[in-house]
């Protein structure tokens, strides 16, 4: 065993054995004068500086200057202690209080009364929930028993980007960088810097993010995905060893909502990198014992226990009893699960696609190997998710979407056969050109078949008549894949002129017409295909 060293000019004692040494009163002295000393240096700073009092919100839509109420910032005090020395801050159980911010009354204008604001709840749990649901209904409704004028500003915040998120654009031209746009990215800034860092802010910042990507607001989507990744890092919520800015958690639903949080983080920020290809992720793959999120019915209704030990367990009260065990990333994907899991699955395979093609092995024996072993894991999870899912819901078409993008995605650079290629680079690149008709065959039934989910009456329709959709459920997920399918198609018209081609083309093109209504990233897809149909010819 290594004797302890003495430090002279700390006048510490640093043990390196095996076993830690109880912590000596000299240890807590030294630890209460670094808190003092950081303490004195914040109210110093806080005297000779203020805080902002109000925000107003001007003619454009953008937050103004003029002062809001905010207590002094609590989190000042032992947020450079996380960061500057995290050891320290674990020894001495610190956490970071979360300072009060009012909800300015200009906010609380553009939200509307209580009845507004629980009508802006409800159809963001009919809508957007179904496909990301990532806000505890248990939780969000309790917290709409007080008056608004007395919640916090990050509750604040999180109604107004409940709104954005579900609000339908305009027709073209019309900007999607509406005014409430604007009032939801400044008072999101506003309420970080503050201070005030919280679950529900990065739940925000998420849902600002979802706002952007499924509306094509580029380069702002892949930034604000970068802030969020940032954001959950900070907070500790992407580990469970990590240092916490947040609290302990108590209840099953706070530890799921937690864990439903940072997997949207790792989904959406791995699909946001599907399009422009090199850019390395912001997030790591999550390990083998990362946790898949729970049942989604069981989310919903927020029956569950915490127990000590972590994990969800029983619990004596009836109404809260767990019925199911937590599954692992590792866990067999023949095993059923909700569909957001069976989505984070897809995703987390995704960013190992993403790894794969933007960093690939020199080993080209390894490479393919690696490629085919991913392709057929892949494969293995999407031919599980169509008999799990609902005839007339639309649900599972968003993990299924996402591994169509990631097999297409992965063939992408070994579809160009090329000169000085080895025998076997040539035949998994002959497996791949085959593998690409089928699967976009694939990709062209399931457009249908969500064509048909939003409009029973569609296979039937009268072509001079007009169709209506329900499209308010859609999600921006399954447009990648779609994309990339009607791209073969147009390739292949080019290359055969066959009329099955022509046909699944434009197939895919009415369902990018269908979505942009709710999403305009499906609107900015559509202009895309349309000129390649102009250029190839695709009739």
């Amino acid at each position: 065993m290594q004797e302890p060293i003495r430090i002279f000019e700390m006048g510490r004692t640093c043990d390196y054995s095996d076993v830690p040494a109880s912590p000596s009163p000299e240890d807590f002295q030294y630890l209460r004068q670094k808190v003092q000393e950081l303490e004195e240096k914040l109210q110093s700073r806080s005297r000779n500086s203020s805080l902002p009092r109000s925000i107003t919100v001007n003619d454009d839509g953008g937050l103004g200057g003029v002062p809001i109420g905010v207590s002094p910032n609590p989190a000042s005090l032992y947020a450079p202690l996380l960061f500057l020395d995290s050891d320290a801050y674990d020894y001495g159980r610190f956490t970071i209080p979360k300072p009060r911010m009012l909800v300015p009354p200009e906010i609380l204008e553009t939200l509307g009364d209580i009845g507004e604001v629980q009508a802006i709840i409800d159809t963001y749990f009919l809508t957007v929930h179904t496909w990301m649901p990532i806000v505890s209904k248990k939780r969000l409704y309790q917290q709409l028993m007080n008056p608004l004028v007395e919640q916090n500003a990050d509750f604040g915040l999180l109604y107004l980007c409940l709104k954005l998120v579900i609000q339908r654009p305009h027709e073209p031209p019309a900007s999607v960088q509406t005014p409430l746009y604007s009032i939801a990215k400044r008072f999101y800034f506003l309420v970080e810097t503050s201070g005030v860092y919280s679950l529900t802010l990065l739940q925000a910042g998420i849902l600002i993010s979802l706002y952007e990507l499924g509306h094509a607001v580029y380069p702002a989507a892949y930034l604000s995905l970068g802030q969020c990744a940032r954001l959950g890092h900070a907070l500790g919520i992407h580990g469970k060893d990590t240092p916490q800015m947040l609290h302990k958690v108590g209840t099953w639903t706070e530890l799921e909502e937690r864990r439903r949080v940072w997997w949207a983080v790792v989904i959406l920020e791995r699909y946001v990198n599907l399009g422009s290809k090199g850019h390395p992720l912001a997030t790591e793959d999550p390990s083998r014992d990362t946790y898949l999120p729970a049942n989604d019915t069981m989310w919903d209704g927020s029956v569950g226990f915490f127990s000590t030990s972590g994990h969800p367990g029983t619990h004596k009260h009836p109404q809260e009893i767990i019925t199911n065990e937590p599954l692992l990333v590792s866990s067999s994907t023949n095993i059923q699960v909700g569909c957001f899991a069976r989505l984070a699955q897809a995703s987390h395979l995704l960013g190992r696609v993403l790894r794969h093609t933007n960093d690939l092995p020199a080993d080209i024996p390894f490479r393919l190997e690696e490629a085919r072993q991913l392709d057929r894991t892949i494969r293995a999870l999407y031919k599980l998710l169509p008999g799990e899912g609902p005839e007339d819901s639309i649900s599972i078409s968003n993990p299924l979407a996402i591994c169509f993008s990631a097999i297409m995605t992965l063939y992408s650079p070994y579809t160009c056969q090329a000169p000085g290629q080895s025998p076997s680079e040539l035949t998994y690149s002959a497996e791949t050109l085959t593998s690409l008709k089928s699967l976009s065959s694939e990709v062209a039934r399931l457009a249908h078949d969500i064509l048909t989910s939003l409009s029973p009456n569609h296979a039937n329709r009268n072509p001079s008549s007009p169709t209506t959709y329900n499209i308010e459920q859609t999600s921006p997920l399954i447009l990648d894949c779609m994309y990339q399918a009607a791209a073969n198609y147009a390739w292949l018209v080019r290359e055969t002129g066959e009329r099955e081609y022509v046909d699944s083309f434009q197939v895919l093109k009415g369902l990018f017409g269908v979505v942009a209504g709710r999403w305009r990233a499906a609107g900015e897809y559509l202009k895309i295909l349309e000129v390649t149909e102009r250029e190839l010819g695709v009739l």
